[in-house]
């Protein structure tokens, strides 16, 4: 029997971001101010970030929650 983490070894990181991403969009609205902005440029989304790493990277993962959800369970979840 193979272990998950031997198939993915980023798998449990990336789990518990992800689960702390889910627990502070669950409520529908940020918990701080977003420091960035997702749009849409001739058919492309754009996504512009600004501020410390940590409020673009809080500003990525609350702009790309519904994108990023699906991406993650198709892969890692189910990677078959």
């Amino acid at each position: 029997m193979r272990q998950e983490s031997q198939k993915h070894p980023g798998t449990r990181v990336v789990s518990l971001f992800l689960a702390t991403m889910l627990c502070s969009t669950a409520a529908g609205a940020p918990t701080r101010p977003i420091c960035g902005r997702l749009s849409e440029h001739d058919g492309l989304s754009v996504l512009d970030l600004w501020g410390t790493p940590a409020e673009a990277g809080y500003a990525h993962g609350y702009l790309l929650a519904e994108r990023i959800v699906p991406l993650f369970d198709g892969y890692v979840l189910d990677p078959h």
